[in-house]
């Protein structure tokens, strides 16, 4: 009796080594071994010493165990497994083994286990652990067919446990080699094909990837998983189009699949689509009309969209949920500003009571005081505010860039910048207080503090893309450092090339540099883009510089309708035409 009860005590440990090796195991132990039925049934002669032998190993197994002596532990069991044709007795020196990590231990007494019990999955899942642990790929792979024969007739999850362990227990292109013979074996599966894919894209085959999902949805179009999952492996590599037909094609297919329609309205959300995105929520409503998170979502698009009486009546019905109520309050309030109501918008933030939605009620509030005229009473409220968030690193940070911003915005920049050297003793280091009180100073000739701000940012963040083109960029424009400001504003054009404002530095730096031929190509792409009153002025620039100045009047002539009163612009056109 002790035996058994000790063995129970202990096997729960050692079950979950199979786990922790991406093993299936039961949901309970197995039955302690019966040592009266531990003998060798094939033996015609010495019953008595076999039993006799086992029962000593098994003894002294379970000893060296309680002892953390694993290694005598090992052997012992191990022996007695060899010497019984019990398959329990075989397990439990596989298990032990296992917990101890001994491989060949573990190899040996799986293979004796497996030698008596043939058909369990189990014991197999072990063996192709181990082997490709090991590297073993050739061993692996036999082991991987045996366990999916071994699931027969469910032939799909042979193929899953299989796949599962090479996710686990493999990697690099042994695991992707190993999952393309399954798949040459099982052509016609697509749970195998699915797999193939998943495998593949983990190790950075994308094109394998997509080929392999493909075929899997070819062999079986109702495999939704396989489905969501190609939408979000076409959304990685940028292929958002095709991404987005899938899941129209998938919906249309299957229009009452939630799941589905859901992952299409997120996704057109993503591009900016709000008008389809919307479409497909009301749509979700209709098919559970109660569900606060869609109510949510179709009044915030009303909101985004500009209907703002749709959008209030949706917000004024999510005030009795528990769930939406501080942020269809908060939104309610938004919808007073825009109406120019601003009591019932300070009424309305007022209600919001739970983080983070709170702290957003609150600088809103301060903000009607600031468009009241009432600037002394806002920046005393903020400042109440940040005695309040004291604790709180996120929400405190926020305050400081707001109420910092604020000052920046009124022309306040001596103001501003003590407050950025305020929120910078609160947060040393903080990269977006540095790039904010480093673009203050710029509007106080401070070039000093502005570039150690950058260069303090990009000591700790090498390819920190505002720093490296802010940095370019004014080096460009105020120094004679224009090689060191090409190299920075190239660093930062290599990670997007796309920026207006990385082009437009790349523009301004080539202008600076004596080539106004190929700083054009830079401007008239960044103002393809974007219209900026300091993009215009610089393509504008160097057109005049080309003699083309009949179109660079143009630029700045539609700039200015656009940006009245805009200081470099106006600069700009000053400095070149008197």
């Amino acid at each position: 009796m002790m035996i058994r009860q000790s063995l129970l005590r202990w096997f729960p440990v050692l079950a979950g080594s199979l786990v922790l090796m991406g093993c299936a195991s039961t949901a309970s132990p197995p039955p302690a071994v019966d040592e009266a039925r531990v003998i060798d049934r094939s033996a015609t002669g010495g019953v008595a010493e076999r039993r006799g032998d086992v029962i000593y190993q098994l003894l002294l197994g379970e000893f060296a165990g309680q002892r953390d002596q694993l290694s005598t532990a090992v052997d012992a069991y191990l022996a007695a497994a060899r010497s019984s044709d019990d398959p329990r007795v075989a397990e439990r020196a596989t298990r032990i083994a296992l917990y101890a990590g001994d491989t060949e231990a573990t190899l040996a007494a799986a293979d004796r286990w497996q030698a008596l019990e043939p058909g369990n999955t189990e014991v197999i899942q072990v063996l192709a652990s181990l082997h490709l642990k090991q590297g073993r790929g050739e061993q692996a792979a036999a082991a991987l067919a045996q366990l999916i024969r071994a699931s027969a007739p469910d032939t799909d999850d042979g193929i899953r446990r299989a796949a599962g362990l090479l996710v686990h227990e493999a990697g690099g292109e042994l695991a992707v080699e190993l999952m393309q013979d399954i798949v040459e074996a099982h052509p016609d599966s697509a749970v195998a094909h699915f797999a193939l894919s998943r495998i593949a894209q983990r190790e950075g085959r994308s094109a394998l990837a997509v080929r392999a999902v493909e075929r899997a949805l070819a062999l079986d179009p109702k495999l939704e998983e396989a489905r969501l999952y190609y939408v979000g492996l076409l959304n990685d590599i940028g292929e958002v189009e095709r991404a987005i037909d899938q899941l129209r094609q998938a919906v249309a297919n299957s229009p009452d699949n939630r799941k589905l329609r859901l992952t299409l309205a997120r996704l057109l959300v993503e591009r900016g689509e709000l008008e389809a995105a919307k479409g497909h929520f009301e749509k979700l409503q209709e098919m559970d009309a109660e569900n606060a998170e869609i109510r949510f979502a179709l009044a915030l698009l009303a909101f985004d969209l500009d209907q703002f009486d749709e959008a209030a009546e949706r917000f004024r019905a999510l005030l009795d949920d528990e769930e939406q109520r501080d942020q269809a309050a908060y939104y309610l309030g938004r919808l007073a500003e825009e109406r120019g109501d601003l009591q019932r918008a300070r009424s309305f933030y007022e209600d919001v009571n739970r983080e983070p939605m709170r702290l957003e009620a609150q600088i809103r509030i301060a903000g009607l005081m600031r468009d009241a005229g009432r600037d002394q009473a806002a920046h005393d409220y903020l400042e109440r505010l940040r005695k309040a968030y004291a604790g709180e690193d996120d929400a405190l940070k926020q305050v400081f860039l707001v109420e910092a911003e604020w000052l920046r915005e009124d022309g306040e920049f001596a103001a501003a910048l003590g407050l950025y050297d305020q929120a910078l003793e609160a947060f040393p280091g903080d990269q977006d207080i540095l790039y904010a009180r480093a673009l203050t100073a710029d509007k106080l000739g401070r070039m000093d503090r502005l570039e150690a701000d950058l260069r303090a940012i990009l000591e700790n963040d090498p390819d920190n893309v505002n720093a490296l083109n802010a940095l370019g960029y004014t080096l460009a424009n105020r120094t004679d450092r224009l090689d060191e400001a090409r190299e920075l504003i190239e660093r930062a054009f290599e990670q997007r090339p796309e920026d207006p404002a990385i082009l437009d530095s790349m523009g301004w730096v080539h202008f600076r540099l004596g080539e106004p031929r190929k700083a054009r190509e830079y401007l008239e792409a960044a103002h393809a883009r974007v219209n900026d009153p300091e993009i215009a002025a610089h393509l504008g620039e160097v057109l005049w510089a080309l003699g083309e100045r009949d179109r660079a009047r143009e630029i700045w002539s539609e700039a200015r309708e656009q940006f009245p009163g805009a200081e470099i612009l106006e600069d700009t056109i000053r400095r070149l035409t008197r």
